[in-house]
């Protein structure tokens, strides 16, 4: 099971309140062993994952990694992979991973693919709701020719869509090292075969895509503001001129009485 909680945890911060096993660590991912079939990761950018803890303990570090997250989600995101094991080559269905052994190394590669899974689709989610806020101004502006947008709205709007851009932009390697070669060739199958049935490659570009659209309208939306606040502008110089000129003739008019 893979949970995305948050837009970033602090490793370092969970590191020194755990009391389980750590396996091994970097400055994106914390492994760790919870018992002698069962581990766990928690992820930089916002995600943890399980295989073989119990429900009770995995509650408990739940909270722990949502204690020390940023922006923690209202509604935290779950993805689950089944592993089973048998002879021969690696089987990799959706949600399901057939193995040849089980081993720490094999899990962790797993994990990892899942929690990039489920922080995939907390991203998509904010993609769609934004997107469905850009096309509504659209309509809006197709019905009636005009955006009732404010300003002030429209530039909080711009500032939402570049904040949640520059966050998946902090965590972009982890979508860039998907094709990585690992320790042997089993693992290497391993990790390509869970990223390729997962559809990161396929789902990461769609999310890109829906914030290149967002952009581009944002983009027009702007546009359109500026050129209508320019209009105003040329209204009101255009109206300062006539009272300037008025005044002058009034103040001719004066002269010749």
């Amino acid at each position: 099971m893979a949970y995305s909680l948050a837009e970033a945890v602090s490793l370092e911060d969970f590191a020194g309140a755990c009391d389980l096993q750590l396996l091994s660590q970097s400055k994106q991912e914390l492994f760790y062993s919870a018992g002698k079939t069962s581990w766990f990761s928690v992820y930089a950018f916002g995600a943890i994952a399980f295989c073989g803890v119990k429900e009770t303990e995995a509650e408990r570090l739940i909270a722990l990694a949502r204690q020390y997250g940023r922006n923690v989600h209202l509604v935290q995101i779950t993805e689950d992979h089944r592993i089973s094991v048998a002879k021969g080559k690696p089987l990799f269905e959706t949600s399901h991973l057939r193995v040849s052994r089980i081993t720490p190394t094999v899990v962790r590669i797993v994990m990892q693919n899942i929690a990039y899974s489920a922080t995939l689709e907390h991203y998509r989610r904010v993609g769609a709701n934004l997107l469905e806020a850009t096309r509504t101004h659209v309509r809006e502006l197709e019905d009636k020719g005009k955006i009732r947008l404010k300003a002030k709205a429209l530039h909080q709007f711009i500032g939402r869509v570049l904040s949640i851009k520059n966050r998946i932009a902090e965590h972009l390697f982890i979508f860039s090292n998907l094709d990585a070669i690992r320790e042997d060739d089993y693992l290497t199958e391993i990790h390509r075969g869970t990223a390729h049935s997962l559809e990161l490659k396929t789902r990461f570009e769609e999310v890109a895509n829906s914030f290149r659209i967002i952009e581009e309208n944002l983009h027009m939306f702007n546009e359109f503001h500026m050129h209508s606040q320019s209009y105003r502008i040329e209204i009101i110089i255009t109206l300062l001129i006539v009272i300037e000129v008025l005044d002058l003739i009034g103040d001719k008019f004066k002269l010749f009485h």
